[in-house]
């Protein structure tokens, strides 16, 4: 995309600082609520294998910008190695990786990990990552360099515009079973039809999908 596209899509500074205002507030309001579900989690996790509850992750967000996601560890502690064995023992599963980077069955999630990624329990610290400015409520999902490498140019430049989101048009899409194309598509139109109304409009959705567990694994 050329500089002028981009320039064009990209909210103004006043649009942007009104969105971050009011999805701070929303956090603070609703805190009595999440906080003691976040406490709850994290002596559930701490119980069950004594190691650290929470899972901090370098992701791309806006203008490019890595910062450090926090979420509530839903994997083994040797994630990394676990998943090399598994994909180096089995071709399916390593094609299933390479085409979604997630698995349905995937060896390095724990017993507790399940339930907390498949109810999204698990990403309820990214409410932080919204108070310290990371974040929004609704944007496009926070990638590690690897995925957000992955798509194509103009949807990266595209996703680099506004700053990424703790749920998004992708996640009520599809999630997980739209994979890469479903990033392709639904980042893109989000971006370049951004508005309040369409934020309202994904935060109801959002929370269908999380009851109903729609394409979460």
């Amino acid at each position: 995309m050329s500089t002028a596209e981009l320039v064009t899509v990209r909210p103004s500074k006043a649009k942007q600082a009104a969105k971050q205002l009011i999805d701070i507030l929303i956090v603070l309001v609703t805190m009595p609520f999440w906080l003691p579900v976040c406490a709850v989690i994290y002596l559930a996790i701490l119980l069950e294998d004594g190691k650290n509850p929470l899972f901090l992750q370098e992701r791309l967000g806006k203008d490019g910008r890595i910062f450090r996601t926090f979420k509530f560890r839903t994997m083994v502690v040797n994630a990394e190695e676990a998943l090399k064995q598994a994909l180096a023992k089995d071709e399916v599963l390593r094609q299933e990786w390479e085409m979604f980077f997630k698995l349905r069955k995937d060896p390095r999630i724990t017993k507790i990990g399940n339930i907390l990624r498949r109810t999204s329990l698990d990403e309820l610290p990214q409410l932080v990552n919204v108070l310290i400015g990371d974040m929004v409520m609704v944007g496009p999902r926070p990638l590690p360099a690897y995925h957000h490498n992955a798509l194509p140019t103009e949807v990266r430049e595209l996703r680099n515009v506004v700053k990424p989101g703790i749920t998004g048009l992708w996640q009520v899409s599809g999630r997980s079973d739209s994979g890469l194309d479903g990033m392709k598509q639904w980042d893109p139109y989000y971006v370049r039809n951004w508005s309040m109304m369409l934020d309202l409009q994904i935060l109801v959705r959002t929370a269908t999908v999380v009851l109903t567990r729609q394409g979460a694994y």
